[in-house]
């Protein structure tokens, strides 16, 4: 099974981080909820302390959340997702509605998006770990394919020192190999319950104009809410905004704490 950790009590919430990522890397914005709910922080497979696979279909990661969720009696569940964890959160809700209390999708639509990261994990690829003796030595050996030193603090947590040195936790080459099936979407049916797509107004990947049709397609009770001034990573750029639509969403939906299913 997937490795998760799980913070605070009562009903089940779970946040669905995205490429490289890892669980408790949205816990900044999971914290808010633990209080009332009991929150799943999941290692999605390739990522983290979960272990490493020969595919990194959504079909097959999908799998791996629902074994969660029944392993740990927490069905159903409020189920949150950014970015490639928004992919998977919306295939888990379409393949196992019963297990789905209600979606957030945090700027990510159900379609295929054009490639983008290349770059940045050729770079990571590239990295000669066996002559690094520290992060900040590996920092300053990405700097130049990896000018940004925000994005690059975010990478390098995925670089871990062992008793043979430096290795990334990432399965790093089977996600450069199979990143156009990350890119893609081949999910199928609708998910009839209450569902909110949060998009940055600053970021390519949710454009209401674009997206709509797409989105009401599976997801006939979506509403879609755009966050002014967000980029992409709008969990971090917005975290106080999110926190109260999120809260805000569930509330309207009826899904207060104590009525989304017991852990």
């Amino acid at each position: 099974m997937i490795a998760f950790t799980s913070h605070g009590s009562g009903p089940p919430l779970v946040f669905l981080h995205g490429l490289s990522g890892w669980g408790d890397y949205l816990r900044s914005l999971g914290k808010a909820f633990e209080p009332d709910y009991t929150v799943y922080y999941p290692d999605l497979p390739n990522h983290g302390d979960s272990p490493h696979t020969d595919t990194v279909d959504y079909g097959t990661v999908c799998e791996a959340v629902a074994d969660v969720l029944r392993e740990e009696r927490a069905a159903p569940a409020v189920v949150a997702g950014h970015s490639m964890g928004g992919k998977v959160a919306m295939r888990l809700a379409l393949e196992h509605p019963g297990l789905v209390s209600a979606l957030a999708v945090l700027d990510m639509a159900p379609r295929r998006y054009d490639r983008s990261h290349e770059r940045i994990m050729d770079a990571m690829l590239a990295l000669p770990v066996d002559e690094v003796g520290s992060r900040a030595d590996a920092d300053r050996m990405l700097a130049d394919a990896i000018p940004s030193r925000p994005v690059r603090a975010f990478l390098l947590k995925n670089l871990v020192k062992t008793e043979d040195g430096y290795r990334w936790r990432l399965n790093l080459r089977l996600l450069r190999d199979q990143y156009d099936t990350i890119l893609g979407w081949d999910g199928s049916g609708t998910y009839e319950g209450p569902t909110l797509f949060l998009g940055g107004t600053e970021s390519k990947y949710v454009k209401p104009d674009r997206d709509r049709e797409i989105i009401a397609g599976h997801f006939p009770a979506a509403r879609i809410t755009m966050v002014e001034g967000a980029g992409h990573w709008i969990h971090s750029e917005r975290p106080d905004e999110v926190q109260r639509l999120v809260a805000r969403f569930l509330d309207d939906a009826g899904i207060a704490p104590g009525e989304a299913g017991s852990p």
